[in-house]
């Protein structure tokens, strides 16, 4: 039978035997999520893009009066 302080030891050695077996694939699943978000970053920046090719558009279609108070179709009544 074993002692109480072999079995916290048992516990402790399989306690650092499975931490690091976890960061092992520590790596490959930063990469993963580091490529995941450069797509995102990516998709981002086009839909900016896109927003802003969109307000020029509109800005220059546009007239307002130079004494018009900015974005008075939204005020509320």
């Amino acid at each position: 039978m074993l002692s109480s302080a072999n079995k916290k030891q048992i516990h402790l050695v399989n306690y650092v035997e499975d931490y690091l077996a976890s960061i092992d694939s520590l790596p490959l699943h930063l990469k993963r999520k580091d490529s995941v978000m450069q797509e995102i970053e990516a998709k981002c920046q086009e839909i900016l893009k896109e927003l802003d090719e969109h307000y020029e558009k509109l800005k220059k279609e546009t007239v307002v009066p130079k004494n018009a108070e900015c974005y008075t179709a939204f005020r509320e009544p």
